[in-house]
């Protein structure tokens, strides 16, 4: 017996046969304004071989800080997973926002090859998954081929935070850790992220100005279950031991929110969400113990 979303014609089965033709759908592209042609061209690769190692054969990092950069490890090698399904949907109609991600996977790829330098020089083993993904290409395509690209609002809001977040963590890692390498480290890498923040700024107001729908599907998405500092399948241990070195104090943390949300907060449309606040108080990381 066939079900519904098995229909002949039905948007699932022409996915499955591979004749979902979303042509009929298509809206013009969005201008954000950001130069994804010039981020492209400028692509940076790896960087990690500039790191000075030597050094921390006289100096080398306390086992806090190198749980710091065990999260921030976790942190960028896991970023650009959520974003799979809209590279393989979406940018079919935005070849744009096709490329920017391509390169912008890549880059992340060489951000934490340096972090991971630093960990195999103290000889640290990167945290390791606990839940691997196992998205099939089936679902992890559809998705953006039967939401519509109101959806994209909302995985640009999610991203932004994502690299919001990422940069406040590695700025309060510099100075904590006080560090030669580790300073190159997190200028190169917040040098990269400052342009990411720009894009996913960008593209998320761009398609939040004027659509109700965008805004409410990016609220919803913004909201319980998702947070910035933890990826699906990385442990609560490590985002705490992070935390307990980067921002010890309630104080601190907030401080931290505040710095980390404020862009997402400023989106149109949204009424201020706040998701590393919301994300750290479900984790209780963000009361008077």
């Amino acid at each position: 017996m066939s079900t519904t979303g098995d229909r002949p014609g039905s948007h699932l089965v022409q996915h499955k046969n591979g004749s979902l033709d979303h042509r009929a759908q298509q809206r013009p592209a969005v201008d954000s304004g950001f130069p994804a042609h010039d981020f492209c061209r400028g692509e940076r690769g790896a960087f990690h071989e500039e790191l000075d190692t030597a050094q921390f054969e006289i100096r080398p990092l306390h086992v806090g800080v190198l749980d710091a950069v065990a999260h921030l490890w976790a942190l960028e090698s896991s970023t650009t997973g959520p974003l799979r399904p809209l590279a393989a949907g979406e940018s079919v109609q935005d070849p744009k926002l096709g490329a920017f991600l391509t390169t912008w996977g890549r880059e992340k790829h060489w951000i934490a090859r340096a972090l991971e330098t630093l960990l195999t020089v103290h000889h640290r083993e990167p945290p390791r998954s606990g839940a691997p993904e196992r998205r099939t290409p089936m679902t992890g395509t559809v998705l953006p081929k039967l939401i519509g690209a109101d959806v994209v609002a909302g995985q640009m809001a999610q991203a932004l935070s994502r690299e919001a977040t990422t940069a406040a963590l590695l700025r309060r890692l510099a100075v904590v850790a006080d560090h030669p390498v580790v300073d190159h480290l997190c200028d190169r890498s917040l040098e990269r992220t400052a342009d990411y923040i720009r894009f996913f700024e960008q593209e998320a107001k761009a398609r939040l100005e004027g659509s109700p729908r965008a805004a409410a599907l990016a609220r919803r998405v913004l909201g319980r279950g998702f947070s910035p500092v933890r990826p699906p399948g990385v442990a609560r241990e490590t985002v705490q031991e992070s935390l307990d070195v980067l921002a010890p104090r309630v104080r601190h943390r907030r401080a931290l929110c505040r710095e980390a949300d404020a862009a997402v907060h400023d989106l149109p449309n949204l009424r201020g969400p706040e998701p590393l606040e919301r994300a750290l108080r479900t984790e209780g990381m963000l009361v008077r113990s």
